[in-house]
């Protein structure tokens, strides 16, 4: 399998809400990281059959990746009609889904194309798609 689509109706996370700075300065998971790691894994198991053929299509010495990012919020844009800085920041909650898609299974250095956007809907939700690409 050459590509894998994967869409849900769950809010992405960034990576401001995803850790939690201590007192010693080191950095955790949040509770809300590990909320949305375990919607992503709930997930991952209807899709896991499509997972697990790209990842075996997958190789490293001769493929990238590409991919695209389309967010769904009702909070895109504001009462008086510009962008609403609620909506988010796309490329914080890409990293936080890409790292749990992926999982250590594909290193996400192998994506050499990212493709993102914001849509206006009623629920939040994504979709989003992972392409392998001959070198």
């Amino acid at each position: 399998m050459r590509e894998l689509i994967i869409k849900a109706d769950i809010k992405l996370l960034s990576l401001n809400k995803a850790f939690v700075a201590l007192r010693n300065g080191r950095r955790i998971r949040s509770k809300e990281y590990t909320k949305f790691s375990n919607e992503i894994k709930k997930l991952k198991s209807i899709y896991a059959i499509n997972l697990k053929a790209f990842e075996l299509t997958f190789n490293p010495k001769k493929h990238e990746i590409h991919a695209e990012l389309t967010y769904i919020t009702p909070e895109l844009y504001t009462k008086a009609g510009p962008i609403s800085r609620n909506s988010g920041d796309l490329a914080n909650m890409e990293k936080c889904l890409t790292d749990c898609i992926l999982d250590g299974a594909i290193d996400d250095c192998f994506i050499t194309q990212w493709e993102m956007r914001k849509v206006f809907g009623k629920e939040h939700g994504f979709l989003v798609a992972f392409k392998i690409i001959d070198r």
